[in-house]
């Protein structure tokens, strides 16, 4: 009897320590969600895929498999960060060249079906797998599609002739000088500074104004501008010839100076307004340039701050 009590209490023991003891997880057991993985597109077109993995194994690495066709491996991971107590965040790196071959359509989503595989720090042959599906949104993949590049320093350096532009060669590496040559059309994949418009289209926004680009108000704007600051420097330049008319004591030399400097700058404004009027006369009367017939001067007004 007391030996069965004796084998009793030592499967009982045992049984309490199987259950404490930590579990090893089964190849299905490992979670990931396909609404927990994210996308961000490089402007040079690259793919850079973000998983949530819960639960897992410490110090373990991953590799994004593609499961449709068979089952190449797209990526590694590159970084593991923890993103809470019991999920890491996996980060994967697709180039350019192999995300525009799996995502080959811009108009539809993109689903791919793949498999997340986690290894240990031993890198061993078990690990634990789990499903996901890559689903990819048509602006995504025009991005990808459609990359931008900045042009390195030694890109095409005898220039281009006209109606042709420097661009990187399909497949070319983006930041090699030697990749780059000179191509018809307008470059798709060289970024550039687009200028913001104003005046409902008709003009640029600066930082002086909004500018025109049609002829007629360009001349109306330079030479509104011009009568401005024309208008201004004789101004202060009647100021200073006023300055050293008070300030003469009598003296006859600086009276005739100011006199002089006063009789100048009017003579200045005088010829400015003139000029403008000449200038309308030769340009509609005479010439009959249909730019000068729709030319208005107006002087700018300026709002009080």
């Amino acid at each position: 009897m007391k030996k069965l009590l004796k084998i009793f209490i030592i499967f009982l023991f045992l049984t309490i320590l199987n259950l404490n003891a930590p579990k090893n997880l089964s190849a299905d057991t490992m979670v990931c969600n396909t609404n927990e993985v994210f996308y961000d597109v490089k402007p040079n077109g690259d793919l850079q895929i973000e998983v949530i993995i819960h639960d897992p194994e410490p110090n373990s690495t991953y590799s994004l498999t593609k499961l449709l066709g068979n089952n190449e491996i797209l990526a590694y991971s590159y970084k593991v960060v923890l993103s809470g107590s019991n999920q890491v965040s996996a980060y994967f790196h697709l180039p350019q060249t192999l995300a525009s071959t799996l995502f080959n359509n811009t108009e539809v989503p993109q689903l791919i079906h793949s498999e997340i595989r986690e290894r240990d720090s031993s890198n061993n042959s078990t690990h634990r797998n789990c499903d996901i599906t890559l689903e990819l949104t048509p602006d995504i993949t025009t991005q990808i599609a459609n990359p931008t590049y900045t042009k390195p320093p030694g890109a095409c350096p005898q220039g281009c002739p006209d109606e042709t532009t420097c661009q990187v060669i399909q497949h070319g590496d983006p930041n090699d000088p030697a990749d780059w040559t000179c191509q018809e059309g307008l470059s798709s994949n060289v970024s550039a500074t687009k200028p913001k418009l104003c005046d409902n289209d008709k003009g640029i926004s600066t930082a002086i104004g909004c500018i025109p680009t049609d002829t007629a108000p360009f001349v109306n704007y330079i030479l509104a501008r011009a009568v401005s600051i024309g208008g201004g420097i004789a101004f202060l330049i009647m100021l200073f010839g006023a300055f050293t008319l008070i300030t003469s004591a009598g003296n006859p030399e600086n009276v005739q100076k100011g006199k002089d400097i006063i009789t100048s700058a009017l003579t200045g404004l005088l010829f400015i307004i003139f000029a403008i009027f000449l200038l309308k006369f030769i340009g509609v009367d005479i010439l009959q340039l249909p730019e000068f017939e729709e030319t208005k001067i107006t002087i700018p007004k300026y709002k009080r701050r």
